[in-house]
């Protein structure tokens, strides 16, 4: 493994570099500027990711709405795990591997042990910042309940949680996604 250097102020360019040169972990940008270091999604995350993506798919999305892992520029630097789009999801730029989110309906996180903080309470207010209209989260373990916040004029209001089992037996319509 190559080792990282890190710059006294970090840049959304300087979490890009890292994560090109480490492919073992995840790197975050807070809006407030806190690099976030995550490690490789266990075998249930991916799982999680995996069906709900089929589930959009299965509904008639487009493949081309669906992103697993793209940045995301939200005042910082995020790389959720499933995003939904309005249209053709934008292409990652070559000046910087997070793109605006405009268009951008759904963010959909999977909640794991060393992210709860980060997913449920710092990433609700920073994606409410940034204008993102539904933010969901699905909880590891158990029934792997899903809570979902629609984004108001005082910030999200949520919803659920219903099991993920729940969740994939109704349409994404059902939820306010189209």
């Amino acid at each position: 493994m190559s080792m990282i250097s890190v710059p006294a102020d970090i840049t959304l360019g300087d979490v890009a570099a890292m994560g090109q040169a480490d492919e073992l972990h995840r790197y975050e940008l807070s809006d407030e500027g806190e690099l976030r270091v995550m490690m490789t999604p266990t075998p249930e995350h991916s799982r999680i990711v995996m069906r709900l993506t089929a589930w959009f798919l299965r509904n008639g999305f487009d493949e081309e709405r669906l992103r697993t892992d793209l940045g995301i520029y939200t005042g910082g630097g995020r790389q959720p795990d499933l995003t939904v789009w309005a249209d053709t999801a934008p292409d990652v730029g070559v000046a910087s591997v997070y793109v605006p989110v405009d268009g951008l309906q759904v963010v959909i996180e999977v909640v794991s042990r060393g992210s709860r903080q980060n997913d449920l309470v710092d990433k609700v207010g920073e994606y409410a910042r940034a204008g993102i209209g539904r933010y969901w989260t699905v909880e590891q373990g158990g029934t792997q309940p899903v809570t979902f916040r629609t984004l108001g004029t005082g910030g999200y209001s949520s919803a659920g949680p219903r099991p993920l089992d729940w969740v994939l037996k109704r349409q994404p319509t059902d939820f306010g996604v189209n």
